[in-house]
């Protein structure tokens, strides 16, 4: 990084004092860097740094600084518990309440409960034991929650397969994952998956059947696969992300406690399930009691139906692609300038998945100010998000930050040599903590070289997150 300012150095012949430092015109992260230096110089003799060929980019003091104060993130969350049973505490608690609204459809938590353990009881007699990975190839409707939460109820973990991708890549999917069992609607799919792979029909699988009130069923623990998730990244070959319970458990009490989420929410399910993102918005209504309301195929694209959705059904969590929420923000202002809408209900808006700008900032709070923005940021490999920063109202910034790390969760930003580097510093930035993946699901060779051994922290690992902060 570059700054403006002056260091005086006074060099003896056996010492090194530095004597002033001009502070004018200097940003705050600039201050941070010139103090960091001053201490390097003090923490050190000068002779001896030059004889070693190196100066050290970080003081110890400042090290110290960003390790235990900056992301000092210890909550004591109880991760004993997965959301499964959170799931079914909630299906007593709040039995007659509306769990989803799909098109014409109102399922109870009552309901709900019952469907899924039709499917998880169904899927155990597949011999479920083991924690296996179970394939989804299902549209965005009440059938596919259902699978998904029975494949959850059942001890398993969930691999979303979108019914419109190419055969090849699903042939990839499932075979990297061993995937054995694959859910569809056999009226809908159109992918042959092969020899090797069992497909079941949801419709079939949601029928009651005699036992299914007094099976017991294989119950996951926190260090058991929730999810997993095929991102293509920067190197185009599919690479299946492992998630466990209690990485995602963390990742959901955070969000339910810092938006302060009760049973009295509204959620928006929009996003596509094979996009991380998805995973809040399928699992953390039903940990909380909420109603998730879920829209059909492809009405994300339309603006006009989400604003006429969100004011119908008084929704107030939603999400956003920072791109979709000036496609909303422009069909929002074209309707209240006709007087056709007031959207009082969206209280809670996260956006995620791109850079959000300051004039998207700006366009939300000037047509939505009774509501609350959010920017998060995180990697598929990191259960969903890891930072979050809440937008001022006020313009007292001209960016958008990424902001602070969520609870148990470490940021560091690195040289090329994974050391530390000062505040202010552009380097990679490395993520640890609870929500790490617990690496690439049967690919050892690249696990080793996105998730390494934490220098800051012994017996620990970071991921590499190959982005620049």
């Amino acid at each position: 990084s570059t700054y403006t300012g002056e260091i005086i150095i006074h060099k003896s012949k056996n010492d090194c004092t530095i004597l002033a430092y001009e502070e004018a015109h200097m940003l705050p992260s600039n201050k941070h860097l010139i103090e960091n230096i001053i201490e390097i110089f003090s923490e050190n003799n000068l002779n001896d740094l030059l004889a070693k060929g190196k100066v050290p980019f970080t003081s110890s003091q400042h090290q110290q600084f960003i390790v235990n104060q900056l992301n000092d993130t210890v909550v004591q969350h109880d991760l004993s518990v997965t959301i499964v049973d959170c799931f079914e505490k909630a299906c007593e608690k709040y039995s007659k309440n509306i769990a989803i609204k799909y098109q014409d459809s109102c399922i109870t938590y009552e309901q709900f409960s019952i469907t899924t353990r039709n499917i998880a009881v169904r899927l155990s007699e597949e011999n479920t034991a083991n924690n296996p990975v179970i394939g989804i190839c299902l549209e965005r409707s009440d059938k596919m929650l259902a699978a998904l939460w029975g494949i959850l109820r059942a001890g398993a973990a969930y691999l979303p397969v979108d019914p419109n991708a190419p055969h090849d890549r699903a042939h990839v999917m499932l075979r990297q994952a061993r995937c054995k069992i694959i859910i569809v609607d056999e009226s809908e799919c159109k992918i042959e998956f092969g020899d090797g792979v069992k497909v079941l029909d949801i419709n079939a699988l949601m029928k009651r059947s005699k036992d299914n009130d007094t099976k017991l069923l294989s119950s996951p623990v926190p260090q058991d696969l929730a999810y997993v998730l095929y991102t293509s990244g920067t190197t185009g070959e599919p690479k299946g992300v492992q998630i466990k319970h209690i990485s995602l458990m963390n990742r959901l009490l955070w969000m339910r406690n810092k938006l302060n989420l009760t049973y009295q929410d509204v959620f928006l399910q929009k996003t596509a399930y094979t996009f991380d993102v998805s995973v809040w918005e399928l699992t953390l209504p039903f940990i909380v009691g909420s109603n998730l309301v879920v829209l059909e195929k492809d009405k994300h694209k339309d603006p006009h139906h989400l604003i006429k959705t969100i004011m119908e059904e008084k929704v107030s969590v939603c999400h956003f692609v920072p791109t979709m929420l000036d496609q909303f923000i422009s069909g929002y202002k074209s309707k209240i300038i006709n007087s056709l809408v007031n959207i009082t209900s969206l209280e809670k808006t996260i956006c995620s998945g791109e850079a959000l700008s300051d004039n998207t900032r700006k366009a939300f709070y000037k047509m939505l100010p009774t509501s609350d923005l959010y920017n998060l940021y995180g990697p598929t490999e990191a259960a969903i998000d890891v930072s979050y920063w809440h937008c001022p109202k006020e313009d007292v910034i001209d960016s958008v930050y990424i902001g602070k790390p969520v609870d148990n969760t470490q940021l560091y930003i690195m040289d090329d040599d994974r050391e530390i580097l000062p505040i202010g510093s552009i380097g990679e930035l490395y993520i640890g903590g609870v929500q790490l993946a617990k690496g690439y699901i049967n690919n050892p060779g690249l696990t080793a070289i996105k998730f390494v051994n934490n220098p800051l922290k012994e017996s620990s690992v970071i991921y590499k997150t190959g982005d620049y902060a």
